[in-house]
């Protein structure tokens, strides 16, 4: 079996699901999936604690998630993924030009998710119950704007090519609204409008937040710029929900089932192939 660790610092949309992305029955004989996880801190020295123990599990693969991957602590643990030599592939909400290069001559793959808006995190707004909220409704946007699908279907190359005794083709993929919507699999026009919709207003969000966080100082003005990036995030969570009730009704919602031996079968109609 091949063994998968994921290593994960700080918290983004993408942490939570990612391992039940590739064995979401449990199922899977192909693969052992184990994970490494320093919470929401991304410190250097927590970095380099979850890597170092990601690393002693000897993986077959790594893949490293981590926000912001210019940061001094997603920074250390790309050194030391860049020493490791373990095929690995990063998975991020943004990264410099800088950062990617230095990724690609390591040849380590990564997938950079520019909808993966950052948390409205100001001490007076941020409750656990506000952050799970937020982490709910932006995971129904990953899933549903194929993002969280383009990370299975490339990591799982990553995956058959080792199986096979090959050296994986790390992917290089920077997510826009369209890169992401190739992924998605819908078949109504108008789904796949409000999908690309959604996408954008986790930009939105984004910027939102990032102004209450940092560039506004008075706390009244910064309280509402973070609290209106997380009331547009629950619009953008709407906005997929009522594509992928488009789909539902026309019966064309389209699924990648993981089988046993990890091969993927794809299903449209519910019903399809059922007497």
């Amino acid at each position: 079996m091949l063994k998968i660790v994921f290593a994960k610092i700080g918290m983004i949309g993408i942490t939570p699901m990612i391992e039940g992305l590739f064995d979401e029955r449990a199922v899977r004989k192909d693969i052992v999936i184990r994970s490494v996880y320093s919470g929401c801190r991304m410190e250097p020295s927590d970095a380099k604690e979850v890597l170092e123990t990601a690393l002693a599990l000897k993986p077959q693969l790594l893949i490293f998630v981590t926000p912001y991957l210019q940061g001094e602590g997603p920074m250390a643990g790309v050194e030391m993924l860049c020493g490791s030599g373990v095929p690995s592939c990063v998975v991020s909400n943004t990264a410099t030009k800088e950062v990617l290069n230095k990724l690609e001559e390591n040849n380590i793959g990564y997938i950079i998710v520019d909808a993966d808006p950052m948390i409205g995190a100001k001490k007076e707004f941020l409750d656990p119950v506000e952050m799970c909220l937020f982490n709910s409704d932006i995971i129904r946007v990953l899933a549903l704007t194929g993002v969280y699908r383009a990370i299975q279907i490339e990591v799982d190359k990553m995956i058959e090519a080792l199986k096979q005794g090959l050296k994986p083709q790390p992917p290089k993929l920077i997510l826009d609204k369209a890169k992401a919507l190739a992924y998605a699999g819908y078949h109504n026009p108008y789904a796949a409008a409000k999908a690309m919709a959604a996408y954008e207003a986790c930009r939105l969000v984004a910027e939102l937040s990032t102004r209450g966080c940092y560039a506004v100082k008075e706390i009244g003005r910064a309280l509402h710029y973070v609290s209106a990036s997380h009331e547009v995030m629950r619009l953008a969570a709407r906005m997929v929900d009522e594509a992928r009730e488009m789909e539902k009704k026309n019966d064309t919602v389209e699924r990648l089932i993981h089988i046993s031996d990890g091969s993927v079968i794809r299903r449209v109609r519910l019903l399809e192939g059922v007497t």
